[in-house]
């Protein structure tokens, strides 16, 4: 799941979420 994540959304928004919010990312994961 993590590889299409990085495809489906731009390197930015991957760049923000692994950053700031780790958490977030996990929900994004969750909602895919």
């Amino acid at each position: 799941m993590s590889s299409t994540l990085h495809v489906r959304i731009p390197m930015e928004r991957v760049g923000v979420l692994i950053g700031p919010n780790g958490s977030v990312k996990k929900e994004i994961e969750a909602t895919l």
